[in-house]
């Protein structure tokens, strides 16, 4: 397994990353070429997904990706067969990954590029890389996540008899788990 480096991006400095530039200029280039195969096809309507997809798989390249979710992380993996650490680089800002994949060799020239859009806010500091066998793992942890931290609550005063929740007996000095926000 091989760790990629990972670009941290503040938010608003998206433009400053190299990754982020290089993505939003092949966007326009998407957008210009799904234009023009609108015009191939005359112009006629009901076709623009299709020509935007198309336009995406030429100028964006086409890789498998997976993402998912659970409480507290992101992870997306990205089918990078036949790229090398070194020909690739992941940014991450607080809302968005992207990865960029590229070779420039005298016969090859292959690049790619896929941007991952994220409905919550993450810990760009905190987000890592590897590469296994052609995959690339990015685990991505959601920022603002309460920690829960242990505190112990005492009853105080005097307790109904008639109450089931056993706060007059011994056991009410046990620790109770409380989510605190950090």
């Amino acid at each position: 397994m091989h760790k990629i480096e990972v670009q941290k991006v503040a938010a608003g400095q998206e433009s400053e990353s190299y990754v982020f530039r290089a993505f939003a200029r092949r966007a326009d280039e998407v957008a210009q070429r799904a234009f023009e195969l609108f015009e191939k096809r005359g112009g006629a309507d009901g076709l623009a997904i299709e020509d935007w997809l198309q336009a995406e798989q030429q100028i964006l390249g086409v890789a498998t990706a997976e993402l998912s979710e659970d409480e507290s992380t992101y992870q997306i993996r990205v089918a990078l067969t036949g790229f090398k650490p070194d020909q690739m680089q992941v940014a991450a800002s607080e809302r968005e990954i992207v990865v960029h994949a590229s070779i420039c060799e005298s016969a090859i020239q292959e690049e790619l590029f896929k941007r991952f859009q994220l409905p919550m806010s993450l810990d760009a500091g905190k987000v890592s890389a590897a590469l296994s066998k052609g995959m690339l793992q990015i685990i991505a942890p959601k920022a603002g996540l309460p920690v829960a931290t242990a505190a112990t609550v005492r009853a105080s005063g005097t307790c109904d008899p008639k109450c089931k929740n056993g706060c007059a007996s011994a056991s009410s000095k046990r620790p109770v788990l409380v989510p605190l926000m950090s």
